[in-house]
């Protein structure tokens, strides 16, 4: 059982002189939860395009690298969603076969905009159960129809988005799995054992 070899990433923004701060000094945490949900014989990696700006070439010579065949980009920017679904669109060209999903915040919206573009699946709200049912059923492995998987969007056989009913909200965080922060070695971690400075009481 090889599993899938699955590619997260920040698509190449166009607005970094904006969001320059939030890209590059907050680890994507919604990537890493989604990669701790992929259970083995499945294989993740991130690349930040965002931190690292990266172009389409920089992506696409990762993708190739790696031998991804899905390609997952969070979108929590609404204005990055035309350049999300183009390097969907150029990435699907330069490797045929390969799957295109894109979650966050802007395709959970407006998630036929993103099927429409060229994406071939969307994953609504909350991600890491979703994610997890998306990619077994890529892989085969999964004893649910596209239909019947509940938070996605995905493309029906005339061409037009498909949106199943939306998964209800995770209840018990337990659940979820802590983000593998193993797959993002630029963002350094400060930890403390007692209290780092001085205090001076006052009444």
């Amino acid at each position: 059982m090889l599993g899938m070899r699955v590619l997260l990433s920040t698509a190449p923004a166009r607005y970094w002189q904006t969001t320059n701060f939030m890209l590059v000094n907050f680890p994507p945490l919604g990537l890493a939860s989604a990669a701790a949900a992929i259970s083995p014989p499945h294989s993740v990696k991130i690349v930040e395009c965002s931190k690292h700006r990266f172009r389409s070439h920089n992506l696409f010579a990762e993708v190739k690298r790696f031998g991804a065949q899905v390609v997952c980009f969070t979108n929590n920017f609404y204005p990055d969603s035309v350049i999300t679904q183009k390097v969907c669109r150029d990435l699907k060209e330069a490797f045929p076969g390969l799957v295109t999903v894109v979650g966050g915040q802007a395709p959970s919206f407006l998630p036929e905009d993103y099927i429409e573009g060229g994406v071939d699946y969307v994953v609504l709200y909350e991600a890491e159960h979703t994610f997890a049912e998306l990619i077994e059923f890529l892989d085969g492995k999964s004893d649910k129809d596209v239909s019947e998987i509940e938070g996605i969007a995905w493309r029906g056989e005339d061409g037009q988005a498909v949106v199943n009913p939306r998964r209800a909200l995770i209840q018990n965080f337990d659940d979820i799995r802590m983000p593998r922060r193993d797959l993002l070695p630029h963002y350094p971690a400060f930890t403390v054992r007692g209290y780092p400075s001085t205090a001076i009481e006052t009444v």
